[in-house]
């Protein structure tokens, strides 16, 4: 593969002597770089000057192989810009997963912040205490069978101790809402949804209490301000958007919020505000969700960068369309209507109006069909088809490549890079083990990404390589814009 960018390829040489003195040495080939070096401004690529860039695969699978080799297991520290990324996925000395420890660490510091009538119920039974000995204990290989069994049993007791808490407290809520709740011998729909309502404010608190208070967590609000404004300046500064669609897709952009995991009690998922690594944009409530494992194991800049872009995408477009038409106003209305009891009167009129001009005003939607319309099929051939991902991926990649590229050093480029693109990397597992099978499982699942080496190389669109310094020495589906 030839080298792409003469300006890009010049500045990631620049932090990498090694590959400028393999340069030198190639005294055939010097005149050949020194004129593509000369010529400013080319973007396409130049494949008489081959060999002279690694690739970018090799480059990954290399790191893949170091992330989970024996020394690191897992966890390695990836210094790049003056900052040092920690990736932790693998396990700590005492045998817990790093998202897990991290998870237990941030319930200890964020005790005085904790609703007051819960941490009072977990101080009464010494959980601090017991989690801060449970977090010291001594590492299964040094430990005897008798210590590893007692840890065993504590981990169970402090499970015990927090659900209980949260148990207890949401029945004293009640009895002071409902003073014979607890003589029921069944609940009602109304109290039991009641209870559920409860039971997620309740939740909710806990996980603002736990996460906003966390260094990772702050990390995360400052490089989603960080994306944010590189895709603005990214869009601004595009020669190929149409003048309106730019100022939408701007405002778009801007309008889009970041939601601590687990803070919402309408949208609660534990998995994410605990340990699953996962994040995902809400095309409804424009914003975007980072989950706590995500933020606890790696660097998020392209996951950031790539849920961004679902902004811009298929379903938003579709959402903000449908809302502004007529059918969708007068629904609003209705809706309006019947839960206002002051005009409870005028629900007959509202609706029969509606009901009226219901084929008419549907029919106006905008079709779901053609190019538009995801594929049956989400996962072909290892890859993604689905076209809002692929869209999301070709925008985010590009804001992605110009952040990497404002890490003068072309090795912490990289890092930066591996610290993004570190949870792809699989520990054995049925995917490389048995990557036939994986990869037919994966066809009929409803998950539209890739998984594993696939999507690591759906993500080294031509922007990213060039920033990275590496050749594509891999057959991938690129997305053109």
């Amino acid at each position: 593969m030839g080298i792409c960018s003469a300006t890009g390829i010049a500045g990631a040489w620049a932090g990498d002597p090694g590959v400028v003195r393999a340069i030198e040495s190639v005294s055939a080939d010097l005149g050949k770089v020194k004129g593509l070096l000369d010529r400013s401004g080319r973007g396409d690529c130049d494949p008489s000057v081959p060999g002279l860039l690694p690739g970018c695969s090799e480059k990954i699978e290399e790191f893949c192989e170091k992330l989970h080799s024996p020394r690191h297991r897992g966890n390695i520290e990836l210094p790049w810009g003056g900052r040092t990324e920690k990736v932790l996925l693998g396990r700590n000395p005492q045998g817990f997963s790093q998202v897990f420890a991290e998870l237990e660490r941030a319930k200890l510091a964020s005790r005085n912040r904790l609703p007051k009538e819960f941490a009072r119920k977990l101080e009464k039974r010494d959980y601090f205490g017991k989690m801060a000995r449970y977090l010291r204990a001594k590492p299964p290989r040094s430990a005897s069978l008798r210590e590893v069994q007692a840890n065993s049993r504590l981990g169970g007791e402090l499970s015990s101790i927090w659900n209980d808490s949260v148990n207890e407290v949401l029945q004293e809520k009640m009895v002071q809402r409902h003073p014979g709740y607890l003589k029921l011998e069944s609940f009602s729909p109304e109290i039991s949804r009641e209870y559920d309502g409860l039971e997620r404010e309740l939740h909710a608190e806990i996980y603002r209490s736990i996460w906003s208070g966390s260094a990772r967590w702050k990390q995360v609000e400052k490089d989603f301000a960080t994306v944010r404004s590189e895709y603005l300046r990214f869009l601004e500064e595009s020669k190929e958007l149409d003048p309106a669609l730019k100022s939408d897709w701007i405002a778009r952009i801007k309008s889009v919020t970041l939601e601590l995991p687990g803070s919402d009690p309408d949208n609660l998922d534990h998995g994410c505000a605990t340990t699953t690594r996962n994040a995902y944009y809400n095309w409804l409530k424009d914003r975007i969700t980072i989950c706590a494992g995500d933020f606890n194991s790696g660097n998020e800049l392209f996951t950031i960068a790539h849920e961004f872009s679902h902004a811009l995408g298929i379903h938003r477009s579709l959402y903000l369309q449908e809302k502004n038409t007529e059918l969708a106003t007068r629904l609003r209305s209705l809706a309006s209507a019947v839960c206002d009891q002051a005009t409870v009167g005028a629900c007959p009129k509202e609706w029969a109006g509606v009901k009226e001009r219901f084929p008419e005003l549907a029919a106006k939607l905008i079709p779901r069909g053609g190019d538009l319309a995801p594929s049956e099929t989400m996962v072909s051939g290892g890859f993604s088809e689905d076209s809002e991902e692929r869209f999301s991926d070709a925008l985010g990649s590009r804001v992605f490549a110009r952040i990497l590229k404002q890490v003068p050093e072309l090795e912490g480029r990289r890092n930066l890079y591996y610290s993004s693109i570190a949870w792809t990397c699989s520990r054995p597992s049925m995917e490389n083990t048995y990557p036939e099978e994986a990869q037919a499982e994966k066809e009929f699942s409803l998950e539209p990404h890739s998984a594993g080496k696939q999507r690591r190389l759906e993500g080294l669109t031509a922007p990213v390589r060039e920033a990275l310094g590496c050749a594509k020495d891999f057959e991938a589906k690129e997305c053109a814009l």
